[in-house]
């Protein structure tokens, strides 16, 4: 095989995980299951979309080539296992080549699914080589798993289709075995263009007010409900879409894809950073002529679901905590925090209190955790800091979104005043009277700075 010549020290590419959910919990998505026009697939996969044009379809924050390439194996490197798959992988890319050319639409390649098949009737295998774990493994070896890729056999990418009004993950297999070093960025920036019509309806996607209740951040830990609050995040949501499709294999974090579905979304303004790690749909604001809102946007309704999520946690899991290990003052503040903010209607759109929220934190900081020594109670207060940190970020941009949403409706106040103005003046030649003050008050404007 062909190495790179390079003393730079490896490193594994980090998606948001799971933890603490089991991965049959995590495999269940929360928000993208909804109906989708058919696409049409074309060989040819072409796109005029500036932002498209833009991106690099390459690994970031690495300085080696080599993790853009796919390599040439070498026979006495690889197990027999492995050594089949590429054979299986190798000529399915000749037969595409034959039937359509250099086309590289994904779906020509192989998938998962379809090795799966292969090597179950494969007569050269033994029972145990064709075992999920034998077969992950080899996946892992061809994509050089446990150095970060740096010098990869064959490349997995996933493919998103519509399959009965669902969405699917198809896992494509590349390994062209040509020549000995194959640039890689064309066949991953093939695959997310043949995605782009999906990955567009599930950025625009809108929660069900109706049906969505915010209770959403919870999975189940050691048999208990637990605080999980990553799973608001769209990272954590395709992530979870992706997984699925590897079973029954071990699930191979599809970094670069994850990549390319933030810095697409980030840059067409349909995501919204809340942290590194933690993105949410940017919905544009859309208001009704009185100034409200026509339909709730995801920062509203990712701040409601943060809030109820943490004080429900506090309440189910460190409320009883306390009062097995006798935490008194912890006990007696929440049960004030409870007498003085009763129970909110779980689809209500009231946002929470600011002050409301700051008591909570308050609160939360107050349980003694690290006197208690518990290796739970250790992982429900690293659940509680990044719900926190969550939503004092997600606070930030609404007060942004509250700014932004002002100006709209003055904008539009001014414009509606205007022409009542132009209109009395045509039809009854006189000056009109208006009381401003009530008419700014009964605006929706939420700024006292603007009303005043």
């Amino acid at each position: 095989m062909s190495q790179p010549d390079t003393n730079e020290p490896n490193k594994v590419q980090q998606e948001i995980s799971a933890s603490p959910l089991p991965e049959e919990e995590a495999a269940a998505p929360i928000l993208l299951e909804y109906n989708t026009e058919h696409c049409e697939i074309s060989a040819r996969i072409q796109s005029d979309d500036p932002i498209i044009q833009k991106m690099q379809f390459r690994k970031k924050d690495v300085s080696h080539p080599s993790y853009d390439n796919i390599y040439q194996p070498s026979s006495t490197r690889i197990t027999n296992l492995l050594r089949i798959i590429l054979k299986y992988i190798y000529d399915r890319q000749v037969q595409i080549v034959k039937l359509h050319g250099f086309e590289l639409h994904p779906d020509y390649y192989l998938n998962l699914e379809s090795i799966h098949e292969k090597l179950s009737h494969s007569k050269n295998l033994s029972e145990h080589d064709r075992s999920p774990k034998a077969v992950s493994d080899a996946l892992k070896q061809m994509v050089n798993f446990f150095e970060g890729g740096k010098v990869k056999l064959g490349y997995i990418y996933p493919y998103l289709t519509q399959h009965e009004n669902k969405i699917k993950t198809n896992i494509v297999l590349i390994s062209p075995q040509i020549e000995k070093q194959t640039p890689l960025p064309k066949y991953r920036k093939a695959c997310f263009l043949a995605s782009l019509d999906i990955i567009r309806k599930v950025l625009k996607r809108k929660h069900d007010m109706q049906n969505t209740s915010p209770n959403l951040l919870f999975g189940s830990y050691k048999g208990q409900s637990w605080l999980v609050p990553q799973k608001g995040a769209i990272e954590f949501q395709m992530t979870s879409l992706i997984r699925r499709a590897f079973k029954p294999f071990e699930y191979i974090p599809q970094t670069d894809f994850l990549e390319d579905f933030l810095e697409y979304g980030i840059e067409s303004d349909q995501l919204l950073p809340i942290s590194s790690q933690y993105h949410i749909a940017d919905n544009p604001i859309e208001l009704n002529d009185n100034g409200s809102l026509r339909q709730e946007p995801e920062l509203l309704f990712q701040y409601r679901m943060h809030a109820y999520s943490l004080e429900k946690f506090v309440q189910d899991f460190l409320y009883p905590e306390s009062q097995k290990r006798n935490f008194l003052t912890f006990q007696g503040r929440f049960e004030e925090y409870l007498r003085e903010y009763p129970e909110e209607d779980l689809f209500s759109q009231e946002l929470p209190d600011k002050e409301k929220l700051a008591d909570l934190f308050a609160i939360i900081y107050e349980f003694p955790f690290v006197e208690a020594d518990n290796a739970d109670l250790y992982k429900a207060r690293e659940s509680c800091e990044l719900a926190v940190k969550i939503l004092k970020s997600i606070f930030k941009h609404i007060e942004s979104f509250h700014r932004k949403k002002d100006q709209m409706i003055l904008k539009n106040f001014i414009k509606v005043q205007e022409k009542r103005i132009r209109e009395h003046t045509v039809e009854k030649k006189t000056l009109m009277i208006m009381d401003i003050d009530a008419l700014l008050r009964n605006s929706g404007l939420q700024s006292k700075r603007l009303i005043e």
